[in-house]
């Protein structure tokens, strides 16, 4: 309707020139009777002067000159203004129901019929050069009654088929020819401009269209062909044999390609990794195809629609827009690329997930708000294949879409309990919880979310199989990198801390046993001696007996637990051996010894055996100890016999002087008294007086003796 009536200004216009034509027509022919009454001064006007006593001769000029190209622009108006209210009904109102297909039909025949015949009675007179102007008004008509008859086609397929796709279809045919004709209309507003009008010259307006001339008289096309391809070759090709039996067997030719075209159309090829699916008449027939040659009917009876079932397909979670080469923050050690939460990294953008956060006692004792979600950035990857192709295929629109739908519902009910790098409370493992999915929880995050989107995505029936859910990206927004480089600075400095804790307490340990094997061994052994030990006191009293025997298991516990977590952390760093054991899984195995001799005490026992044992124990561990403390007795015990040998030998000595003493002491007194000035004044002439010294006189020469410098040059003379 809407294009009918957009065509009525086209008939009104042919209606005005072909009614101002007829006016210049009769005042040309009362101009003509005048001038043969009157003789041949009727004519000594001008042209100019001559028109200007026509008026409508001036009316017709001015409707051709002006008239036509603002008719021109303003039809394109109203095309395009149909266009738009077409479009915006259709897109209003995205799915109808045609109440009476079989009774619309029937009236739109009609309709089709008599816009045929009058388009074709149009075109017809307008092959006359004076009823031109109806071929724009004829081949509008005859493009309508196309439009017109596949709006029957629409109906007759809504009838039979009980679908209204084909409707849908037709309608949004018309407002696309409108735009296309209003492009035409203004550009031939424009050529015109430029166009030269020569006298004599037929005109064609610009509301004449030149497409829908080509759809109203195709016969042209092969006129204009021809005297192509004479003007190209120099001679009439169009009067050769070849070219008069290919114009005479075209129709046969054509039918028989449309013959062969829908015979191929019978022969369909599915290729691996491909299922297809047979529909009849648009009705799904049978079950689905697999790869290989198949028959069917005809194309349009019989269609078979290709699906990849053999393929893995895949889509991601988070990733949102396409990120441009300037937002892209990039590193690179060598040739390696290497990405950065704290920047923009990747080629798409990740999206934001809230988290809930339980409140911290801390804080709340404190008075200090916390915030009660976080915001994480997720990107995750599913991959799934079809398990269902009926399903898959027909039961929704989209049903990648969908599932991706349902899988974003998941992911986001799934984690917004999570944790990002601390456990959950009370174990993971007792509720349907993520924890730790910065760090070690991931595995186990997504083993539950792929089990989670797979059991909503056969809820909902959607015939396929998830393979593999997993992350590509789990990181917090790049604005609080700052702050988590804090937190990890001060969890460096407090492993730095503990290392050298660690490392003090391996060098203080090593130095008082040796090793931190043996000190740490040595130490148990004292340990269990004194709880031992304690535990025997106590017999008397079975009360303080128990309670201490309770408080010594839970000890052993604790150091046992302590113990094997860092059994695991050596497992995991790989420094287990089978052929020995480590230092801490030879620690463990002693507390359990131990907890085992704790376990099976009964009350008020007799522990002698156990202290004894105990005790002996740990001499053995003092024993082979080789730190400062076993260095310390190792030279007191030197020390000792250092004395002790030297004493021994000062006693042995003073024996030997005394058997010479007793023989001749005035030989020793001498002897000895000799000796002690040997001591006191060494190497000095010593002379003994065997008389008495007052029969002595003692002449001393106290002179110098010269030096050999002194004798060279006796009066002081320079040295050389």
């Amino acid at each position: 309707m809407w294009m009918l009536a957009a065509g009525v200004p086209l008939g009104l216009m042919t209606v005005f020139l072909f009614y101002c034509r007829q006016l210049a027509r009769r005042e040309a022919l009362e101009i003509e009777e005048i001038a043969a009454r009157g003789g041949a001064q009727g004519t000594i006007f001008e042209r100019g002067e001559e028109l200007q006593k026509r008026p409508a001769a001036r009316r017709l000029a001015a409707a051709e000159k002006w008239g036509a190209p603002i008719f021109t622009l303003l039809w394109a108006a109203a095309q395009v203004g149909s266009a738009f209210l077409i479009a915006r009904a259709l897109l209003s109102y995205p799915a109808w129901r045609v109440a009476d297909p079989g009774q619309a039909a029937v009236l739109m025949v009609v309709v089709a019929l008599l816009a045929f015949l009058f388009s074709y009675y149009c075109l017809g007179m307008a092959r006359e050069e004076r009823w031109r102007p109806l071929r724009a008004w004829g081949s509008y008509l005859l493009v309508c009654s196309l439009v017109v008859g596949g709006a029957v086609v629409a109906m007759l397929v809504a009838f039979w088929q009980h679908t209204d796709q084909a409707d849908a279809i037709v309608a949004w045919i018309v407002p696309v020819v409108q735009v296309l004709l209003a492009v035409e209309l203004v550009l031939n507003f424009i050529l015109d401009l430029y166009r030269p009008r020569l006298p004599g010259q037929e005109h064609r307006f610009g509301f004449d269209s030149r497409l829908l001339n080509l759809l109203a008289e195709p016969g042209k096309v092969g006129h204009s062909i021809a005297e192509t391809l004479n003007y190209q070759f120099g001679f009439e090709v169009s009067k050769t044999w070849f070219y008069q039996l290919i114009s005479r067997a075209m129709v046969p030719l054509l039918v028989t390609a449309a013959a062969i075209l829908l015979a191929m159309s019978s022969v369909v090829i599915i290729r691996d990794g491909e299922s297809g699916v047979l529909r009849r008449w648009g009705r799904l027939e049978g079950a689905p195809l697999p790869p290989g040659p198949h028959w069917k009917l005809p194309w349009p009876v019989e269609t078979i629609e290709r699906f990849e079932t053999g393929k893995v397909h895949e889509f991601l979670l988070g990733a949102g827009r396409q990120r441009t080469k300037d937002e892209v923050r990039t590193d690179y050690v060598g040739n390696l690329e290497v990405s950065d939460w704290s920047k923009a990294h990747g080629k798409r953008e990740e999206l934001d997930f809230l988290i809930a956060v339980p409140e911290r006692q801390g804080l709340a004792a404190s008075g200090r708000e916390s915030s009660p979600v976080h915001i994480i950035k997720l990107v995750v990857l599913v991959q799934y294949a079809v398990r269902d192709l009926p399903e898959y295929a027909y039961r929704f629109t989209d049903p990648q879409a969908m599932l991706e739908c349902l899988a974003y519902r998941e992911l986001t009910a799934y984690f917004a309990t999570a944790t990002l790098d601390s456990p959950v409370e009370g174990g993971a493992e007792a509720v349907d919880r993520p924890e730790a999915i910065m760090t070690y929880g991931r595995a186990r995050a997504e083993a539950h979310l792929k089990a989670r989107v797979q059991d909503a995505a056969d809820r909902m029936g959607l015939g396929v199989h998830i393979t593999f859910v997993g992350f590509a990206g789990v990181h917090p927004p790049a604005k609080v990198a700052p702050d988590f480089e804090k937190v990890f600075q001060a969890q460096r400095e407090m492993e730095q801390k503990r290392f050298a804790a660690e490392a003090n307490a391996a060098a203080v340990l090593t130095r008082y046993a040796g090793s931190q094997t043996a000190a740490l061994q040595l130490a148990l052994a004292i340990q269990k001696l004194d709880e031992l030990s304690d535990l025997q006191g106590l017999r008397p009293e079975p009360e303080r007996f128990r309670d201490r025997l309770q408080r010594c298991l839970r000890d052993a516990n604790g150091r046992i637990g302590a113990l094997a977590g860092e059994v695991e952390q050596e497992r995991l760093e790989g420094r287990h051996r089978a052929d020995r054991l480590t230092s801490r899984q030879e620690l463990l195995r002693a507390q359990e010894e131990y907890r085992r001799v704790l376990e099976a005490v009964a009350p008020s026992a007799d522990l002698s055996a156990q202290v004894a044992a105990a005790s002996r124990e740990a001499d053995r561990l003092f024993d082979q100890a080789s730190g400062e403390p076993a260095s310390k007795i190792a030279g007191a015990q030197a020390d000792r016999w250092k004395k002790e040998m030297k004493a021994r030998g000062e006693w042995e000595g003073f024996r030997s002087v005394l058997a010479a003493y007793s023989a001749s002491p005035l030989v020793y007194q001498w002897d000895r008294w000799l000796e002690v000035w040997e001591d006191v004044l060494p190497g000095l002439h010593k002379y003994v007086l065997a008389v008495d010294r007052s029969k002595l006189d003692l002449r001393l020469d106290w002179r110098r003796e010269s030096s050999a410098l002194e004798q060279a040059f006796p009066q002081g003379g320079e040295k050389k």
